[in-house]
């Protein structure tokens, strides 16, 4: 912190106080240091008149250890919706999160023409394109946080899944490829 004085070549000779020394200490430059999560008031106090105080407010937060959501992935139907809800670790950390979408695959739709999510984390899916979204909540306080669910959007529920080989016997160093199918041919 750095003091200001008027006029300006008043003496700059303060003591500095924090009215939480276990929340934020401050040393007598004025540098303070962040001890645990909390709220606690700073106050400079002229030593040239007591009665010339100024005070800065100072809000610790823990660190953002991680987010998680309540679904890695999810298959919705047409005009379905999913609720979708983070997670952030440590509970006393702020657990603000900005939610968007993402394209995932490599289709010609935009994400929000598959899917869209608003602020609340409630992913809605579109009413006529099908593909693949990432559903993603970061940290207000900390973009670097994060964490994504990937949502599929289909006309159907798929039913079942086949590959075209049950077993396969091969020799070393060569390769087979393996397709599927899948049903209904349009989930």
């Amino acid at each position: 912190l750095k003091i200001v004085t008027t006029p300006d070549d008043a003496s700059k000779a303060v003591r500095w106080e924090s009215d939480k020394p276990e929340t934020v200490s401050v040393n007598e430059s004025g540098e303070i240091k962040a001890l645990k999560s909390g709220k606690t008031t700073i106050t400079a106090t002229s030593l040239s008149d007591a009665s010339k105080t100024a005070t800065c407010t100072v809000t610790v937060t823990d660190r953002i250890e991680k987010i998680e959501l309540n679904h890695d992935v999810a298959e919705l139907l047409f005009k379905d919706t999913l609720q979708l809800t983070a997670t952030i670790s440590p509970v006393t950390a702020p657990q603000e999160v900005i939610w968007k979408t993402e394209k995932f695959d490599i289709g010609g739709w935009d994400a929000d023409q598959i899917a869209k999510v608003d602020k609340n984390g409630l992913v809605t899916a579109g009413d006529y394109r099908t593909g693949y979204v990432k559903v993603i909540a970061t940290s207000k306080i900390d973009p670097s946080k994060k964490a994504e669910c990937i949502v599929s959007v289909a006309k159907e529920k798929l039913s079942e899944i086949k590959v075209n080989e049950n077993a396969i016997n091969m020799n070393t160093n060569t390769e087979r490829e393996l397709t599927i199918e899948v049903f209904p041919a349009n989930a």
